[in-house]
């Protein structure tokens, strides 16, 4: 049986009586937290022209909220000081996309473990399968305990890709859920849901079902993720 039916035959039914767990579309605006017309350096310029990294300027304003309402105006000056030293080191990278992944994924993965009681899931992943099969994950743990993330894969040496980003994926036992609520399915009709599962040492594990729309014809995200 596919390991997410493992685990989502046990507890689907319970939520569907319960009406289901929440859901985020896959169709979030593909702008920034900012007004790209007002893009004037480099590094801004460069996220408003890179969707993975706008949508990631967007996962960090929510932490950047999360952060400001938890430590309060004792805190205040403290975390401006940070997010200003942030902003200086992510102007550094212009508009070089991967130098502005890593700021944003490295500021994001400090602003949420200075508010989980445990560790954060926030951060980057990998994974490589041989010279033709590899993958990328980034996820974002928000203080209400969602998951929003970004996977990236190329599969087999035909190089079919795989791309999807998913907000509000919910947790359920020791795993995080999220089902696609948008227009995006497979050629049955049946829309992409995503089993994310933690591992001891900081591993992460994605399975899913139905998620062809997101992927060229024999692409695939599942995977066993390494912590970066």
């Amino acid at each position: 049986m596919h390991d997410l039916l493992k685990v989502l035959c046990p507890v689907l039914f319970g939520l569907t009586a319960l009406g289901g767990p929440a859901v985020a579309a896959n169709d979030a605006p593909r702008a920034p937290s900012f007004d790209c017309k007002k893009a004037s350096t480099p590094d801004e310029k460069g996220i408003c022209e890179n969707y993975p990294v706008a949508w990631l300027d967007r996962q960090l304003a929510r932490a950047w909220k999360e952060a400001k309402q938890r430590v309060g105006s004792q805190g205040l000056s403290g975390l401006r000081a940070s997010q200003s030293s942030w902003l200086a080191s992510r102007r550094d990278c212009g508009s070089e996309s991967i130098c502005l992944t890593d700021r944003y994924m490295a500021q994001i993965k400090r602003l949420t473990q200075a508010g989980s009681e445990g560790p954060t899931l926030s951060g980057a992943f990998a994974y490589s399968a041989g010279e033709t099969s590899s993958g990328a994950l980034n996820l974002v743990h928000h203080e209400d305990d969602t998951l929003a993330g970004t996977i990236e894969s190329v599969t087999g040496a035909s190089y079919h890709l795989c791309s999807i980003q998913f907000e509000g994926a919910e947790k359920i036992g020791n795993h995080y859920l999220w089902s696609d609520r948008s227009d995006v399915t497979d050629s049955a009709g049946r829309q992409c849901q995503v089993l994310i599962q933690p591992l001891p040492g900081g591993d992460v594990r994605v399975d899913s079902l139905h998620c062809r729309g997101f992927c060229g014809a024999r692409g695939f995200f599942d995977a066993l993720y390494r912590g970066n």
